[in-house]
């Protein structure tokens, strides 16, 4: 009896040793594995609890990176989600890394090829500028996608970027709104503008809803409209006839229906030919923009993106930023090292073999490799 309790304890110990060595091979990381999509919406929705626990160097060196990479989810509600609600860290990140890390993902939301996405993403554009957050030189590259915007066929996208630049001129004052932001609206208008309530009354008429799924699913008229450079030939677009009527005077007879049924025709005829018009002058402003938004939707289609199911997002610590940007570049080198692995290298090295920095800079001013390294992250899969 003695000798099988002895043996019990002694396997007890063993299977005890043998996991306390595997448990020293794994490296930590804050959470394992999400698969749910319940559970990223849930992450960030309480993106703001989160991130004042994580104070301002967690939230940009250990939470940002890893919310980051929900914008490869092939999740539609997932990437919406996070366009909607990383706004909320940009007061706590500050201009110059909300410029540099959030600025960049949201310019690609734009182009998904999902509405909501978009529509989400021209919405937390219009959020963070809001809550003046961004430096006033961040505007031009905000505004050279605010003219097909303003244009595209959704009324939510145009509303939320009728927001977005009202949001920006209130920031600026009128005599820069007249040279610097008028100007660029000036594609997308009937005529010039002095003031941003005039805007609406100017704008011409947006791309029309049948034209666009046109473009979107006829390959070759896409290809001969978007191809082109200048003016585009009328006759790439079919023009869109209403239904004839049957019986369009009730109690008429004989020429007084054919008069009656010629005039309809005619009057169908202009309606379409002017709703091709307004359409030719939209693409001219849309025709880069629909380029890449379309080009994405068909790289999407042919190239479908992975199972999520049985894949899983790991947070990107400093161990495993270090990993992904090694290849980039020599980590031992100042320019190539973001802001985790200078960290991981003090922690690591002696004091005279680390790369040392200002101390003022540590925390306080995102650099420039922390950008890098966070537009590297966003094409994570």
């Amino acid at each position: 009896m003695q000798s099988d309790m002895q043996m019990s304890q002694s396997q007890g110990q063993d299977q005890s040793i043998s996991s306390g060595e595997g448990s020293e091979n794994k490296e930590p990381t804050l959470v394992k594995k999400v698969t749910s999509t319940a559970v990223k919406l849930a992450l960030l929705q309480s993106m703001g609890d989160m991130s004042a626990l994580f104070e301002r160097k967690g939230t940009q060196n250990v939470l940002l990176p890893y919310l980051i990479s929900f914008m490869n989810d092939s999740d539609i509600e997932v990437r919406a989600a996070f366009c909607r609600h990383i706004p909320v860290l940009g007061k706590l990140l500050g201009p110059v890394a909300t410029e540099g890390i959030i600025l960049p993902c949201f310019e690609q939301a734009i182009l998904d090829s999902e509405e909501r996405v978009s529509e989400a993403a021209v919405q937390g554009l219009a959020d963070i500028v809001t809550d003046h957050v961004l430096p006033p030189k961040a505007y031009p590259s905000i505004l050279r996608h605010v003219p097909p915007l303003l244009l595209f066929p959704a009324r939510q996208v145009r509303t939320n970027a009728l927001r977005l630049l009202r949001a920006i001129c209130d920031q600026l004052p009128i005599e820069k709104q007249l040279v610097s932001v008028f100007p660029m609206l000036k594609p997308c208008l009937a005529f010039e503008i002095v003031s941003v309530d005039e805007l609406p009354a100017a704008l011409l008429a947006p791309l029309s809803r049948q034209t666009f799924m046109l473009l979107k699913e006829n390959v070759e008229v896409r290809d001969a409209v978007l191809s082109s450079e200048g003016s585009i030939d009328a006759n790439l677009l079919p023009l869109k006839l209403a239904p004839s009527f049957d019986n369009p005077m009730s109690g008429a007879e004989g020429d007084e229906i054919v008069k009656v049924e010629t005039n309809v025709r005619a009057i169908t005829q202009k309606r379409a030919e002017e709703q091709r018009g307004d359409d030719l002058a939209a693409l001219v402003v849309l025709r880069q923009f629909l380029r890449s938004l379309l080009g994405r939707a068909k790289d999407r289609n042919a190239k479908p993106p992975k199972d999520m199911s049985n894949s899983s997002a790991e947070v990107l610590v400093p161990l495993d930023l270090h990993r992904v940007q090694a290849p980039k570049g020599n980590p031992f080198v100042k320019a190539n090292q973001p802001l985790q692995v200078r960290a991981e290298l003090r922690r690591l090295m002696p004091q005279n073999q680390g790369v040392e920095e200002d101390s003022t800079q540590r925390e306080d001013v995102p650099l420039k490799n922390m950008i890098i390294a966070a537009r590297g992250i966003y094409f994570i899969s």
